[in-house]
């Protein structure tokens, strides 16, 4: 079990703060752009300690100071046949525009404040698609994750590096 912190800021024009993972043999996120957030601690009383232990740990944020919390959304469980089953529960918070994120912990190679209309682009987006050998050959049609060829495919933004 899990919680993720989406931040959002902005007067004139919405931000949304995210990180990207450090790479590391161990983390199966390895380099990717993520929310804030992780596993549950057993210390964790609720998944909104958890966003909110996780998101300090990682980008120095004390979102119990120097956030609004606007609400949660539905667990999901990401789409891996890779992963043990995980359920991750999403919270929304806002910050000022003042609030600062830097990289607060080795899992984290960078952070970035992202406009919500790029994220929301076209243009930003692209498929990437990563081959399994181990796989047999099958056809998935058109799905959100869809596969053909011993392929796995997935929408994504683009890199803010």
């Amino acid at each position: 079990q899990a919680a993720v912190a989406l931040i959002v800021r902005g007067d004139t024009e919405l931000e949304a703060l995210l990180i990207k993972r450090a790479d590391s043999e161990r983390d199966s996120w390895s380099g990717h752009m993520a929310l804030l957030g992780g596993r549950r601690d057993d210390a964790d009383e609720t998944f909104l300690a958890t966003a909110i232990r996780e998101t300090m740990e990682e980008v120095g944020l004390d979102l119990d100071r120097q956030a609004r919390l606007l609400g949660y959304f539905d667990s999901v469980a990401p789409p891996s046949w890779r992963l043990s089953p995980l359920m991750v529960r999403p919270f929304l918070f806002s910050v000022t525009n003042e609030a600062q994120a830097y990289v607060a912990s080795p899992e984290v190679a960078d952070v970035f404040w992202v406009p919500v209309r790029e994220l929301n682009s076209p243009a930003g987006r692209s498929t990437v698609e990563i081959p399994f050998t181990a796989w047999p050959a099958k056809s998935c049609g058109a799905s959100p994750t869809a596969c053909s060829n011993n392929s796995w495919r997935s929408t994504r933004s683009r890199n803010w590096t």
